[in-house]
């Protein structure tokens, strides 16, 4: 990998400017990332089409061959920013699963390069490229958690309203996609309004769904305690068998660097995310840390 160039090195102490270089640097790596993504899976359709002679994925393997020579990992870039920018941020482990991916990766293009594309080699390429492309996905969704819950905003909300966000944009129409699992609501108390980065509970919530799905579980239960000055227990467990009322949804694909990213990005926004394999439940606990707006109306409403 070309050595990289240091993100802050022409910031010179101004904040501003700094802050807007890494939110312009961190975007263009993110946008590069994505079309490396789009490479991959135009490969993978390659490869899967029964209408793609040996010739024609002889030279597209070639092709990514030589970009695996000439470029950098945009997902490796996208981390490297998040690390220069925050410090505190502890980017080690994503590092290390990048890299590792990526020579893997370069090997495996190398091995199917240097191979006629016969049945045997394009099924072993397919493969590793289906694995790839969820394994810098899941990366990628992660780096960009990070980056959210580091802009944390948050905001006076319902907590059945978050659970039931959160599970709406996981909804799936293809019974067999991956990650799939029936999730069953269980109604709490209305009104029940903490203070929340509503973008990163979300998504915590879809993760610990995600890691229950990567045991082996199809179906899980989401509820949450009391809120009790201000704070409350998102919770997701696994069960035995589907519930009534349950809904079909496709949770994200999990990556060993995801349940330590996951406590990383719930302590930046004042919350807590913790995981039990042994009884197979995930909690986000979502911690007071400023009285709700609408509490403050609520009681100069009431003198």
């Amino acid at each position: 990998m070309a050595e990289q160039d240091d993100p802050q090195a022409s910031c010179h102490g101004f904040e501003g400017e700094c802050s807007l270089e890494f939110d312009i640097g961190f975007d263009t790596a993110r946008g590069i990332a994505g079309e490396t993504l789009a490479s991959l899976r135009n490969l993978e359709h390659l490869l899967k089409s029964p209408k793609i002679g040996p010739k024609r994925l002889a030279s597209a393997v070639a092709e990514m061959q030589r970009t695996c020579q000439t470029s950098d990992d945009p997902v490796e870039k996208l981390a490297l920013l998040l690390s220069h920018k925050t410090p505190s941020i502890d980017v080690s482990h994503l590092l290390e699963f990048a890299t590792v991916r990526r020579l893997q990766f370069n090997q495996e293009v190398a091995i199917a390069a240097e191979s006629r594309m016969g049945a045997k080699n394009r099924l072993r390429l397919e493969s590793h490229i289906t694995r790839i492309v969820a394994d810098i996905t899941a990366l990628k969704d992660i780096i960009d958690l990070l980056y959210t819950a580091k802009h944390t905003v948050a905001i006076d909300i319902d907590v059945g309203i978050l659970i039931n966000a959160a599970i709406d944009r996981c909804s799936a129409k293809i019974p067999t996609q991956k990650g799939i699992a029936r999730v069953t609501v269980a109604q709490g108390q209305e009104n029940s309004i903490v203070v929340a980065d509503a973008r990163v509970i979300t998504t915590l919530v879809a993760m610990a769904c995600g890691v229950i799905v990567d045991q082996g579980f199809k179906s899980i239960a989401v509820s949450n305690s009391p809120v009790r000055h201000g704070e409350t227990t998102i919770i997701c467990k696994a069960l035995e068998t589907d519930s009534d009322g349950s809904v079909l949804c496709a949770f994200p694909h999990i990556i060993p660097p995801t349940l330590e990213t996951a406590e990383l990005a719930a302590s930046l926004v004042h919350a807590g995310f913790s995981f039990d394999v042994l009884s197979h439940c995930a909690k986000i606990t979502i911690k007071p840390h400023q009285v709700p707006l609408s509490r403050i109306l609520s009681e100069f409403e009431g003198k």
